[in-house]
């Protein structure tokens, strides 16, 4: 059974947010959805940026990565958040998100985390 990691658990979500505000254009907000799926925390994670280019899905969560169709930098922000959600056995994806009745195309961020780990590891652990 996996420990969940409180304060990895704060960064992986904070490296998430700041990344998806980055390429979030004008005052459309950020979607975040919560939810249990088949003894899953499902956290999804969308904003209204710029569609991924063909690669991108995977090669966004690389260390210091440009894409072909950005200029930005990716850094180690999306690494990370791989990194951290491996260590809880769970699971990050990107994909391109299409438009819907409440908000508009772009790019949707699904994390998985195992719900065994959740209430696992005490305070001072």
């Amino acid at each position: 059974m996996a420990s969940l990691d409180g304060v990895l658990m704060v960064q992986l979500l904070n490296n998430l947010l700041e990344n998806s505000a980055r390429y979030q254009p004008g005052n459309i907000p950020i979607e975040l959805r919560v939810e249990e799926d088949n003894g899953q925390v499902v956290y999804e994670v969308r904003n209204a940026g710029r569609p991924l280019a063909p690669g991108e899905e995977t090669g966004i969560f690389l260390p210091s990565v440009s894409g072909e169709s950005r200029k930005e930098h990716f850094g180690l922000g999306l690494a990370i958040v791989r990194a951290i959600a491996s260590l809880h056995q769970g699971t990050i994806e990107a994909a391109n998100a299409p438009a819907d009745t409440d908000y508009p195309a772009g790019v949707r961020f699904t994390l998985r985390i195992p719900l065994d780990g959740y209430g696992q590891k005490g305070e001072g652990e």
